[in-house]
């Protein structure tokens, strides 16, 4: 955590890394780019253009907070996964398939429809993984758990997931690689320099 202050209030902002999937997402949607500036704002809920920001160093800020690249598209994934008490073997997360891939079909039309985000999608595809309901009842439950957790492991895993449920599907191929380039894009520039000049030192 790194306290800034904003308005005189002091706010506790967490580094990218240590953001959970909900947080991410609500980060990472409503952005074109990520710097310093946009980032604080998102996480403190304040229109830094309108407001007086105050950081002892900008470049040991920058460092803390941005501190791992967003694009979960190129982060390897985990070889055991922890949860539910079990230490799960992530490639074997998919055996079973047939009856996944049908649930996973369920979620990706809601994607079709706009109803989730990507990103909801690829937890969605962990998490009827990791089910252990024959009728996958505990689907939703598990979901909400899993956007309750560190977003570099999650994502990974379910973008890994999401591929191997999606088999040879072209339409999804599509959706994933849309997915990819969204994040490439933000990802360019996610080492630029803020525009510095909005943020005032002490």
């Amino acid at each position: 955590m790194m306290n800034i202050k904003i308005n005189n209030i002091k706010h506790q902002i967490k580094p990218i890394s240590k953001l959970s999937v909900l947080e991410f997402m609500a980060v990472v949607s409503n952005m074109r780019h990520i710097d310093l500036i946009s980032y604080i704002s998102a996480l403190s809920k304040v229109d830094i253009d309108k407001a007086n920001v105050k950081i002892d160093n900008i470049e040991i800020a920058e460092a803390m907070l941005l501190d791992t690249d967003i694009d979960f598209t190129k982060i390897k994934r985990p070889f055991l996964f922890p949860f539910g008490g079990e230490n799960l073997i992530v490639n074997e997360l998919d055996d079973g398939v047939f009856g996944k891939r049908y649930m996973f079909n369920i979620y990706r039309k809601q994607y079709e429809q706009e109803s989730i985000a990507i990103y909801e999608l690829c937890v969605y595809a962990l998490a009827i993984c990791v089910s252990k309901e024959d009728d996958f009842s505990d689907v939703d439950k598990l979901f909400i758990k899993l956007t309750t957790m560190n977003w570099t492991v999650i994502l990974p895993i379910g973008f890994f997931l999401s591929k191997k449920l999606s088999g040879k599907r072209s339409f999804l191929t599509k959706y994933l690689m849309t997915l990819i380039i969204k994040l490439h894009y933000i990802a360019k520039q996610f080492h630029q320099k803020s525009n510095l000049k909005r943020i005032h030192t002490i």
